[in-house]
């Protein structure tokens, strides 16, 4: 099944959050793609990063953003995109880069 639909992303943030592991918290990345739409539909929205997947994806209320959760940092260049099953796709264009991360707040933990 062909592409029928071409998501027009736009920019992103990376944010050093902390996730629920096995033995504690752990360091992860919060991720969130902003677009002109982000429908809500019954196919879950996959947002990839490289080859990690997200977990924890969601759509925003406003429909302009998407973020998703990494537990492992993606490697420089790596591309960001997101897909609706084979229905729609979109790629930002600035491939992901580690100097852009924001880290945890000092008073964090």
């Amino acid at each position: 099944m062909a592409m029928l639909y071409n998501l027009n992303l736009g920019d992103y943030t990376v944010e050093t959050v902390l996730l629920p592991g096995a033995n504690g918290p752990e360091q992860g990345y919060r991720i969130t793609v902003y677009g002109d739409h982000f429908p809500l539909r019954a196919a879950q929205p996959v947002l990839r990063v490289g080859g990690m997947a997200a977990e924890l994806v969601k759509v925003a209320a406003d429909q302009k953003s998407i973020r998703g959760y990494l537990r492992h940092l993606p490697p420089n260049g790596a591309p960001i995109s997101v897909s609706y099953d084979e229905q729609m796709a979109g790629e930002v264009k600035t491939p992901f880069n580690r100097k852009r991360i924001q880290p945890l707040p000092k008073d964090c933990c």
